[in-house]
């Protein structure tokens, strides 16, 4: 982040050696850094779960790509939808097990 995109701190852009409680100044930077941290953080979590749902997307349909193209030409649509929800079935299951690891 471009330090022209940071706020001043503390409050108002004073000096802490102008503050007659030093103390109460220092406590104000480190509340605000703290807050700015946790909101990088919020955010980083956020583009990674968008980018693992992203790749979980394009893998369900390679998934049902790979299905597709081992099916006879005349299975029907319920056979199709049987194995779709057959391999979401097993997608959420591998998912339980890997959270029980943790």
């Amino acid at each position: 982040m471009p330090f022209s995109k940071l706020n001043v701190l503390p409050t108002h852009a004073k000096p802490i050696a102008s503050w007659a409680n030093q103390d109460e100044a220092f406590a104000i930077v480190a509340k605000r850094i703290r807050e700015t941290v946790d909101q990088l953080n919020a955010q980083k979590l956020a583009e990674r779960q968008t980018e693992e749902e992203k790749q979980r997307q394009a893998e369900l349909l390679k998934r049902e790509t790979d299905v597709a193209s081992l099916m006879p030409q005349h299975a029907s649509f319920a056979d199709i939808a049987t194995l779709k929800n057959d391999a979401y079935r097993a997608e959420r299951k591998q998912d339980w097990d890997l959270a029980q690891q943790l």
